[in-house]
């Protein structure tokens, strides 16, 4: 009677094939880390642009920086502002 089986080509195949697929699968998935941190840090800049702004509406100046003992300005921009 002949056992069937794998032979060690076959094996060493398939653990290619997956080798290659859990490359494919970690690759894919650092990208979506990035894009998600990209993402995250553009959505932090808006909300400071929508701080920033809501401090000229009720303000009439943007904040003040205290820095070496000098009252600076500083302005990120002119978002949303009908002067143009």
């Amino acid at each position: 009677m002949k056992k069937s089986a794998f032979t060690l080509i076959e094996l060493l195949v398939v653990i290619v094939i997956i080798g290659i697929l859990a490359t494919i699968g970690i690759a894919s998935f650092n990208d979506y880390k990035i894009r998600a941190n990209n993402t995250k840090i553009i959505m932090q800049a808006v909300q400071y642009m929508k701080i920033f702004d809501l401090y000229y509406v009720e303000n009439e100046h943007y904040p003040n920086v205290w820095g070496q003992g000098v009252n600076q300005t500083v302005c990120l921009g002119d978002y949303g502002s009908s002067d143009t």
